[in-house]
């Protein structure tokens, strides 16, 4: 059985189940599943979900409750909400979950959340839809739909599109946008999705800088949204560039989509440097002490580098488990940012110990402008580490245009 227990719309979402009192919590537990369950009697209803959007940026957040026979609920689900012509956005699986099983371990009950970050705000309600995942390129099963009285009704401004193809500058980087694609299968993007398919949108732009060959810009992310407030972000980690005689085109397959029935989306594209960060943009931070193993000590270096500040807080040498050697020490350092503007990426861009021995960088080499740790490989018997930081300056393109649909 699948209960809808609440649906809320904002930054920051949360959903706390009841805590039942003592005694009908000891009855039921005592009675048969059925019976207790008829009575209204859940025996794990504990559980609390916490969504959060990055930037401001609202969502609907939907939170469910999943029970039934066995000891976990059967297969992957996912929710799509839909406007009165159908138009549905993406699809969304399910966020966190807390889920149990009775006493005799026969029976469970699941929390789920399920984060919505865009839905149609023009009607006065919205229809959701669950359904069961099928996979192999398989139309998913609905297995409930509900309506819900919109949250946000408006009214809101509507956008006259600009007709493509079409070109904007950042700089004096030309953006054109050569293709902008939506309702494409996920499985087979040359074709439609079908309907309970998951969807996305195909985007193609051409960059040229004062008809260099080498264009050295690529696109970071894409920011999609319309004049309901909807927003939806895209890191490109797919995108297939190629170039030609005077720049480059870079075609990517965005997840998802928004409504067709809006006159326009606007599309604000991220572009980012790919040549060598400029000296004046570069910072070193030197003779950073490495503790023993097992331990960690504060740091309190600290520099200013494109307009904004940085410093590291702490660094931590892990101690292996056991008694298993290795040939590096685990080493995580923990930083701060502040102040820094939307258009700047900062990424270390490499370590080395006081030999001049390059130390390996776990993970992602851009640092998030939240704060928050970096690991590295050191050799097991460096001292202390230099670690050179970068940034990089990002530009902007803008687009209001319709996506045409196969």
């Amino acid at each position: 059985m699948l209960t809808v227990e609440a649906v809320s719309v904002g930054t920051n979402l949360r959903y706390h189940e009841a805590t039942p009192k003592a005694w009908p919590l000891a009855i039921g537990q005592r009675l048969p599943y059925a019976l207790a369950a008829g009575l209204g009697w859940r025996f794990n209803t504990q559980g609390w979900m916490n969504m959060t959007m990055p930037n401001g940026m609202t969502a609907m957040g939907i939170f469910t409750a999943h029970e039934g026979p066995g000891s976990v609920a059967s297969g992957p689900m996912r929710v799509v909400v839909l406007d009165r012509e159908g138009n549905s956005f993406g699809w969304h699986e399910g966020g966190g979950s807390d889920s149990g099983t009775d006493q005799t371990h026969l029976h469970y009950h699941q929390l789920q959340s399920w984060l919505v970050p865009a839905f149609p705000r023009r009607d006065k309600t919205v229809v959701v839809r669950f359904l069961r995942k099928q996979g192999d390129g398989k139309a998913d099963v609905p297995v409930m739909q509900f309506r819900i009285a919109n949250p946000q009704p408006g009214p809101y401004p509507t956008w006259t599109p600009e007709p493509w193809p079409a070109t904007n500058n950042a700089g004096d980087l030309a953006v054109t946008l050569t293709d902008f694609t939506t309702g494409l299968s996920k499985s087979q993007p040359a074709r439609a999705a079908l309907e309970n398919e998951e969807v996305v949108t195909r985007l193609a732009l051409d960059l040229q800088e004062n008809g260099r060959t080498n264009c050295p810009w690529q696109v970071k992310s894409v920011e999609v949204s319309d004049a309901t407030g909807n927003r939806w972000n895209s890191y490109l980690r797919d995108a297939k560039n190629k170039t030609y005689p005077s720049g480059l085109t870079s075609t990517m397959t965005l997840p998802g989509n928004l409504w067709p029935g809006e006159s326009a989306w606007k599309l604000r594209i991220e572009l980012s440097p790919t040549s060598n960060i400029p000296p004046d943009e570069l910072a070193t931070l030197t003779g950073i002490a490495l503790p023993p193993e097992g331990s960690n000590s504060p740091l309190s270096l600290a520099t200013n580098l494109g307009g904004f500040s940085f410093r590291l807080q702490k660094i931590e040498t892990k101690k292996p488990s056991g008694n298993t050697k290795r040939p590096a020490l685990t080493v995580s350092i923990s930083y701060e940012i502040k102040g820094m503007p939307e258009d700047c990426h900062l990424s270390v861009v490499k370590v080395c110990d006081e030999q001049g021995r390059k130390v390996q960088i776990n993970g992602s080499k851009e640092l998030s402008p939240r704060g928050d740790s970096f690991d590295l490989a050191v050799p097991t018997n460096a001292v202390s580490l230099n670690c050179t930081l970068g940034v990089r300056k990002s530009r902007f393109a803008q687009f209001i245009a319709k996506p045409r649909t196969l």
